[in-house]
């Protein structure tokens, strides 16, 4: 039996065949086409959204155009850029898939602005959506 598991590395896809009876993992190297795909970048946030079977990956830091605010999604062929509008550009942040409720949760990073902030954000699929800050009450 053979299980797949899909990384995406720049603008190349690296594929992990993962085989049973500890035999040794292989690796290939997608190049997908057609182009666009995410630009190489680093401190950027990814997540596997089991309900739409694709990554989404969210900000980071590009050495030559800096901080990134984009968001791409991976369907295990193709590279799609998705929403314009959502978290302000930021690298070193962090996202998580909650399959309770079938959103990524992205909290906090680092701006532009040289300073960390305390954001969440959801992603639904298609747009992302700020959380509020949520006054009184105890846990």
């Amino acid at each position: 039996m053979n299980r797949w598991l899909t990384l995406p590395m720049h603008f190349a896809i690296m594929t992990l065949a993962v085989r049973a009876f500890a035999q040794p993992a292989e690796w290939f190297q997608y190049h997908p086409t057609p182009h666009p795909a995410p630009s190489p970048r680093h401190q950027h946030a990814m997540i596997y959204d089991t309900d739409r079977a694709e990554s989404i990956v969210f900000g980071g830091y590009e050495l030559e155009t800096g901080f990134k605010g984009d968001t791409w999604s991976w369907d295990g062929m193709v590279w799609a850029q998705r929403a314009v509008a959502g978290p302000s550009p930021r690298r070193g942040h962090a996202m998580v898939y909650d399959s309770n409720r079938n959103v990524a949760v992205l909290f906090g990073g680092y701006t532009e602005a040289g300073e960390y902030n305390n954001e969440t954000w959801e992603w639904n699929g298609t747009a992302w959506s700020a959380w509020t800050k949520l006054e009184g009450g105890t846990a």
